[in-house]
């Protein structure tokens, strides 16, 4: 179990480093030069969590397991669902919005550590 959820926060970490420089507003070259390219990025980092939580949720964890198993999953598909809100704010092109659903990406990020945090006290090594 630990093992494959590994690989998909590998996955996820991928598409963010490849990604998530096009979600940050400045002048930088490496960042998306529109609104558009912010909200594909956005729904490609979704997606990206919404697969993973979906196999996280396939996973057969140990009966000891299975709560951190579950948060982890939840966790995941809240995570998506906070940039799924990023992407429709950056469609909208709504600064406010944007920065609304920035929180709660940052929000829902630190909800999916904190339960993989619990499994690893369960003695789980996840990376």
């Amino acid at each position: 179990m630990a093992v494959q959820l590994a690989r998909g926060i590998k996955v996820i970490g991928l598409s963010r480093f490849g990604l998530g420089v096009a979600l940050e507003r400045s002048g930088d070259q490496r960042t998306a030069k529109t609104t558009a390219a912010q909200a594909t990025a956005a729904r490609t980092i979704a997606a990206a969590y919404t697969s993973t939580a979906g196999t996280v949720r396939k996973l057969k964890a140990t009966a000891y397991a299975q709560p951190a198993n579950k948060k982890i999953a939840t966790a995941l598909a809240g995570v998506a669902g906070a940039y799924k809100s990023l992407a429709s704010a950056a469609a909208k092109k709504s600064s406010s919005a944007y920065s609304a659903a920035s929180k709660k990406v940052a929000s829902a990020e630190q909800t999916l550590a904190d339960a993989v945090s619990e499994l690893k006290s369960l003695g789980y090594a996840v990376s």
